[in-house]
């Protein structure tokens, strides 16, 4: 009857033992096919660092007036267009607030990036007075208009109404890109309140 006994505990424990090993090999086989997702999914982001999703072409228009003391001399004013490409993106290796559950991914998009490129000035649409006295404007005087106009552009920035759409066609290609590698993607909503201002404060920043 001890025997008996005995040989009951062995079996519990050979039967615990075998639990214990298959919770681990589950847990381990999870563990390692999470990894896997998380760096599939991490090298997808990986391979597109930038993607910009939104572009336009604005312009806006300086005006450089000739001091009044001087009038008397000759006019020496300047209309000018001044425009520039307008890029909004995001930096996919910023994404880090990454939850995977099976083949489910659900994310946050970080920050935009606004970028501001090849500000010109539009010589042949300036309208300029110069007074024969007086002399042209200096490349130095262009350049310092130009980076006034760009002011003029980050200032106008919330107007164009580029970060919703930006932010909807990013959704739409990372959802496409993880999905052709058969993940299901789900965006947590990002924050909007004091986006433009956060765009504005980060393109200042890099300047």
């Amino acid at each position: 009857m001890v025997k008996k006994t005995s040989d009951n505990k062995t079996i519990i424990r050979c039967v615990v033992a075998v639990v214990v090993l298959a919770a681990i090999l589950t847990i381990t086989a999870f563990a390692v096919k999470a990894g896997k997702a998380r760096a599939d999914v991490h090298e997808t982001f990986d391979q597109t660092p930038m993607l910009y999703t939104m572009e336009c072409v604005a312009q806006t228009i300086v005006a450089h007036k000739g001091a009044e003391a001087l009038k008397w001399v000759g006019d020496r004013d300047l209309i000018v267009p001044v425009k520039a490409s307008i890029k909004v993106g995001y930096r996919l290796s910023d994404i880090s607030d990454v939850n995977i559950e099976g083949q489910r991914v659900t994310l946050t998009l970080p920050a935009p990036v606004v970028e501001i490129q090849n500000p010109e000035v539009v010589y042949d649409e300036a309208i300029t007075k110069v007074g024969f006295f007086r002399r042209k404007f200096s490349q130095e005087e262009l350049s310092a208009i130009t980076a006034e106009g760009v002011q003029q552009l980050e200032e106008r920035l919330d107007s164009y109404q580029l970060i919703e759409p930006a932010q909807q066609q990013a959704q739409l290609i990372i959802a496409g890109m993880l999905r052709a590698k058969g993940y299901e993607v789900v965006f947590r909503a990002a924050p909007t309140e004091g986006i433009v201002e956060g765009a504005l404060k980060r393109l200042k920043t890099r300047e």
